[in-house]
């Protein structure tokens, strides 16, 4: 009789996305018609310490339940740790079947797999207002390509109940709640689920799901009439101590740096340019409030557009366009030009927040802007998971 050599196959998979790590090793053979539905079989595994973990002919793993035959899942032996053991494994897959002779396969493979760490990047302009988190994490693991089959996102508040986004290429989340922001402390949750398929052994998977949760707040800032209060308060405490040298100075120092914040949050105002003004506004509260930043209880309410009060604005800065460097159809890494026929003026570009200037000799990166083909052109090449903002 023949043997089922020349059809054999099996995957092997590593599951993470369940309490219990397991292995999951599924019968894949392409057999004659027929076949299928009479075949038996049980694999063995031996783990990096050496541990072995059989099926038998009398219990076997592999049978046909009517539909296909059934996969082996086995609990997987973790390390000391409570992680995958890495190092070698062999699987040997024994079958028989009444018409042909029993069959095994044997495969060996090395495996080491360490978890990625998550990078999620908050950015929360309450000034503007907009409220976002970016998951910049790097996913790419040596001897694997990956395919992220899902992001999960939730914020929960008492305001705006559960805002909550699902998809795998959700890497920035919007915190809108109807069309507004809102006052509030957010319990935050994130997950990711990634598909690792190795880049030696075609038949090797790792499935794993990793995740966080964790608290923050959007706090509504002061209004301008507040931190001018806020400054004659100190200015209050730098007079009242003008017969006390040491005290005075100290007073003079401080006071003299807040007005210069002040002023900056001012000159940002009259622009339209939010991105700075938050470090402005802590800083200035902190200044004036002995270096502690005051506490704060959240209102629950929308969160309204920021008033500059006498400061009337020169126009406003409007998003046309933000994105992480490395999402599908977005720019990739190493790339340096970027198109939009949005940008019908020189545009405001941002990359992790930080502004990019337009000078040739800046010794940091920098851009350049051509009106008529609506290009923007990167002094150096974009790095994955760097988030990329455009104004105009």
């Amino acid at each position: 009789m023949p043997d089922l050599s020349s059809y054999i196959d099996f995957s092997v998979r590593f599951d993470l996305t369940t309490g219990t790590p397991r292995m999951i090793l599924t019968d894949t053979s392409t057999y004659p018609p027929g076949v299928e539905e009479d075949i038996t079989g049980y694999f063995s595994i031996t783990s990096p310490d050496k541990g072995v973990d059989s099926g038998s002919w009398a219990s076997p793993d592999v049978t046909w339940d009517g539909d296909s035959l059934t996969p082996k899942d086995l609990v997987l032996r973790l390390n000391d740790k409570g992680n995958i053991q890495c190092g070698s494994y062999t699987v040997v897959y024994n079958i028989d079947h009444p018409d042909y002779i029993p069959t095994v396969l044997s495969r060996t493979f090395s495996i080491s797999y360490v978890p990625v760490t998550l990078n999620l990047v908050e950015n929360f302009d309450v000034f503007s207002p907009q409220l976002k988190y970016y998951d910049q994490t790097v996913y790419g693991i040596p001897n694997f390509s990956y395919t992220i089959l899902l992001r999960e996102w939730e914020a929960l508040s008492i305001p705006t109940g559960s805002i909550n986004v699902s998809s795998p290429t959700a890497s920035i989340f919007d915190m809108v709640f109807g069309s507004d922001y809102y006052d509030a402390v957010y319990q935050m949750s994130f997950g990711v689920q990634v598909l690792y398929e190795s880049d030696s052994y075609s038949y090797l998977t790792i499935l794993d799901q990793i995740g966080k949760e964790w608290t923050t707040s959007a706090d509504t800032p002061p209004s301008i009439e507040d931190l001018v209060g806020y400054l004659n308060d100190l200015k209050t405490e730098m007079d009242a101590n003008i017969n006390n040298c040491i005290l005075h100075t100290e007073y003079k120092k401080r006071y003299e740096y807040a007005a210069s914040l002040l002023f900056n949050i001012l000159q940002s105002c009259k622009v339209g340019l939010t991105l700075p003004l938050k470090s402005y506004v802590e800083e200035f509260l902190s200044v004036t409030n002995n270096f502690v930043s005051p506490p704060y209880v959240n209102t629950n309410q929308i969160i309204e557009p920021y008033d500059c009060a006498c400061e009337s604005t020169t126009g406003s800065l409007v998003l046309i366009d933000e994105f992480i460097v490395g999402d599908p159809t977005e720019l990739q890494d190493g790339d340096t030009v970027y198109t939009n026929v949005d940008m019908t003026s020189k545009p405001m570009v941002f990359v992790d927040g930080i502004r990019l200037t337009y000078r040739v000799g800046y010794p940091g990166r920098h851009v350049s802007f051509d009106l008529p083909t609506n290009t923007i052109t990167f002094s150096t090449p974009l790095n994955s998971g760097e988030v990329v903002s455009i104004y105009i």
